[in-house]
């Protein structure tokens, strides 16, 4: 049962609000520099089925490489990306990736790059 205050506690993921999702990120704030490649490691825990999770971004983001962008999980696996700020405008870029899986559940990672 939730507890009776805003947040609850002793949940596998930090995201607010909590989502029944039992994947979990060791990042989810990310400041890139650019052309140095950062890897975010991703837990995944048990799942009904194995499922297709995809990367997604904004169009505009298009100074941020993201390997890989596709990725078939299983229960009890762990996912590996590396984000690369490819290029940089005169000022800060900020964006957000969703880590988003079949049934439209995701986890957002923001990001900052100069």
């Amino acid at each position: 049962a939730p507890d009776m205050g805003a947040f609850e506690y002793n949940t596998a993921s930090s995201l607010i609000p909590i989502r029944p999702l039992n994947i979990v990120s060791d990042k989810y704030f990310v400041k890139l520099k650019i052309g140095v490649p950062v890897t975010i490691n991703l837990t995944i825990g048990e799942l009904e089925q194995s499922t297709e999770i995809q990367i997604c971004k904004s169009l505009d983001m298009d100074w941020l490489s993201i390997v890989p962008d596709k990725y078939t999980i299983s229960s009890n696996s762990n996912i590996k990306l590396t984000l690369t700020a490819t290029r940089s405008k005169e000022y800060r870029q900020l964006g957000i990736l969703l880590v988003r899986i079949s049934n439209g559940l995701s986890v957002p990672i923001s990001l900052s790059a100069n």
